[in-house]
């Protein structure tokens, strides 16, 4: 309940869930929420280095070598988990659930 908890909470602040008689329900459809707007209310920004959000922590932002990449792998990230919905991942599991052999 505690791990329930601590992700039910950002997910109602941000508006992204309701709370129901009985439980929750989601305010949008599955296919109008994506994996990055999840990720971003429960962990917050996919860059791997601080500085690629607030370059002006670092003297060296202007002239860093390493800046790029690490622009280049938050970018990366958030292309590939924008698009992709909840729907999406439903659709995934429906398709990689598991068949025991003796069905199959």
């Amino acid at each position: 309940m505690k791990y329930l908890d601590h992700i039910i909470t950002p997910l109602r602040a941000a508006g992204l869930i309701s709370r129901v008689k009985g439980g929750y329900v989601l305010v949008r459809p599955l296919d109008e929420i994506s994996c990055l707007e999840i990720i971003n209310i429960l962990e917050g920004s996919l860059a791997p280095a601080e500085c690629v959000d607030n370059p002006d922590i670092c003297d060296r932002a202007d002239t860093c070598a390493t800046i790029d990449v690490w622009r280049e792998i938050k970018n990366t990230l958030e292309g590939l988990l924008e698009p992709l919905t909840l729907e999406d991942l439903v659709q995934r599991q429906k398709v990689n659930q598991f068949i025991p052999w003796w069905n199959q």
